[in-house]
C-alpha cells in the first residue's frame, strides 16, 4: 500500500467521521485583554485528538487609530491579513513555520475566488 493511499483513507475517514466522535471546544489564548501590534498569541489545542483546523476561528474586537493623524484607519478585508507569522508546534517541536502568512493566505484566497461558493459563478 502506498503512503498516498494511507493519507487518502485517513482524510476520507476524518471527512466522513467514521469511528470518530466530534465535539466543539472553546480555546483560551494566553493573551486576551489587550494585544498590541507585535504581540504573539498562543493557543493550546486539546491533546490526544484530531483537530480540524479548517473549522478553527478566532473572534476579536479591535480599534484602529492612525498614530499622529486625524484620519480614520480601517481593518483589512480579511482578518487573516493581521497574522504575519503562523507556527505549529507539537509537543514543543516546531512542525511548520509559515512566514508572511497574511500574503500567502490572501494570494490563495484571490486564486480560489474566495471559496467553494464562488466556483459556480
Amino acid at each position: 500500500m502506498e503512503i498516498y493511499e494511507v493519507f487518502k483513507n485517513l482524510a476520507y475517514n476524518i471527512k466522513m467521521r467514521c469511528g470518530f466522535s466530534k465535539s466543539t471546544v472553546v480555546l483560551t489564548p494566553d493573551k486576551y485583554a489587550v494585544v498590541n501590534q507585535v504581540d504573539t498569541i498562543k493557543v493550546k489545542l486539546p491533546s490526544n485528538s484530531i483537530v480540524d483546523l479548517r473549522s478553527f476561528s478566532m473572534h476579536f474586537k479591535g480599534t484602529c487609530e492612525a498614530a499622529g493623524s486625524s484620519s480614520k484607519v480601517h481593518f483589512p478585508r480579511l482578518s487573516s491579513s493581521l497574522i504575519k507569522t503562523l507556527a505549529v508546534y507539537v509537543n514543543g517541536t516546531l512542525i511548520e513555520p509559515i512566514d508572511n502568512y497574511n500574503t500567502l493566505y490572501n494570494k490563495l484566497y484571490d486564486l480560489d475566488g474566495g471559496g467553494v461558493d464562488q466556483t459556480n459563478r
